[in-house]
């Protein structure tokens, strides 16, 4: 199978990006196997350094890393279920993973702990509970807690934080998705999440529909969370001049006044209400109240969901093929960082695609000098990625 597990010898301070190969009958893609190459020659090693300046904000190391040793049985069973979840085979990778923890019920933990995030992938929390007492029988020590609202669901459905994600352009087809995806998650609760991180582009003539979206879940009473609003509400200011009359730029006013709305920000609400009154002489919206917050208390065996690390890059959701481009936004945030902190707190599942996309990216930074953290990683992406080797080129942090 693979040993990339297994101890290793001494190995030079820069290593060579490696090669994957998919065991037959495993592939993830026509493209397999995915062969990773860094880009350019590494050069020979220079005198030494001063050592990277940390950042002026030191991030939290809550996680632990990999074991070094692992029983040959153990190595092939993990790197086997890795390939299957990449792949989506959730229900082989359980059954390959049950298989192993029932017939060698002192292997290593990293097993159980990868078969409990399947567990939980999947929203099975009796099969969860069973094992966690086992774990706890079995190592003496406590289990993972079931987390209150699930990341994924095995459907590959949006996960129950109800979480909508804005593309990088509000067009219309794109906003018309994004609507779409609120009104379907309104249905089911009363409290939504809207994240606008990756808005850089916005068609003005696409925003009304928007607008009026978010006020009829106002009316509802269903309460929305503009999470890292920040670059679209500079976006939409730069689009928007007081006593600038052009029309065209109506929707750019209406959508801001709507998102101070759900920011709860009445001075600049209102402040840039009179602005628009001025400018068009009209009559501006008025401030409403926002809907109550539904009250969310979590059982004593259950943990609320964490939050990304600040300063990091931030990796989301389901990571294929045709997610591959945004995986570059990573060198422009790394530019002007000696340390570089990749979050993988909100990332569910990589393919090899991916993932060997992203091999090749930190391959990059390394050569470029960057001290690189992956953190917060999941036990089942944390196998795919040392299966690829991505551990020689930085430091793979897990999830406690």
């Amino acid at each position: 199978m693979f040993s990339f597990f297994k101890k290793k010898p001494d190995e030079p301070a820069s290593p060579s990006a490696p090669s994957v190969a998919i065991p037959k009958g495993r592939e993830a893609s026509p493209a397999a196997p995915v062969i990773v190459q860094p880009a350019g020659k590494v050069a020979p090693a220079p005198e030494p350094a001063p050592p990277l300046a940390e950042p002026t904000t030191a991030l939290p190391d809550t996680s632990a890393f990999f074991p070094v040793e692992l029983a040959p049985a153990d190595v092939s069973a993990m790197e086997e279920a890795a390939i299957l979840y990449a792949n989506e085979q959730y229900e082989a990778a359980v059954e390959l993973l049950s298989a192993q923890v029932n017939s060698e019920p002192r292997c290593d933990e990293e097993l159980w702990l990868m078969l409990l995030e399947l567990y939980q992938v999947q929203n099975n929390k009796a099969a969860f509970d069973e094992l966690a007492l086992q774990f706890v029988v079995a190592f003496e020590r406590t289990a993972p807690i079931w987390q209150r609202a699930s990341r994924s669901a095995a459907t590959g459905k949006e996960s129950s934080n109800a979480l909508t994600l804005l593309p990088s352009q509000l067009s219309e087809a794109g906003i018309s998705k994004a609507i779409q995806q609120l009104q379907q998650q309104a249905q089911k609760q009363k409290l939504v999440q809207l994240d606008c991180s990756r808005v850089t582009d916005l068609v003005a003539t696409a925003l009304p529909a928007m607008t009026d979206a978010l006020r009829l879940l106002r009316r509802q009473q269903v309460r929305v969370q503009l999470a890292q609003p920040e670059a679209l509400l500079q976006l939409l200011q730069d689009r928007i001049e007081m006593m600038r009359r052009d029309e065209a730029d109506i929707p750019c006013w209406l959508f801001l006044l709507e998102c101070l709305q759900w920011q709860g920000d009445q001075e600049a609400f209102e402040t840039l209400a009179v602005d628009y009154a001025v400018t068009y002489e009209v009559s501006p919206p008025s401030w409403e109240p926002l809907p109550k917050a539904p009250a969310a208390k979590a059982a004593p065996s259950e943990a609320p969901l964490a939050a990304p690390l600040a300063d990091a890059f931030v990796l989301r959701g389901h990571y294929g093929a045709d997610k591959v481009g945004e995986l570059d936004l990573l060198m422009e945030h790394a530019e002007a960082r000696s340390v570089v902190n990749i979050d993988c707190l909100l990332l569910e599942r990589m393919d090899f695609v991916s993932a060997g996309h992203l091999l090749n990216l930190l391959v990059q930074l390394q050569q470029q000098g960057k001290e690189l953290h992956l953190r917060q990683v999941s036990h089942l992406v944390g196998a795919l990625f040392r299966v690829l080797g991505m551990h020689d080129f930085c430091k793979l942090h897990y999830r406690k």
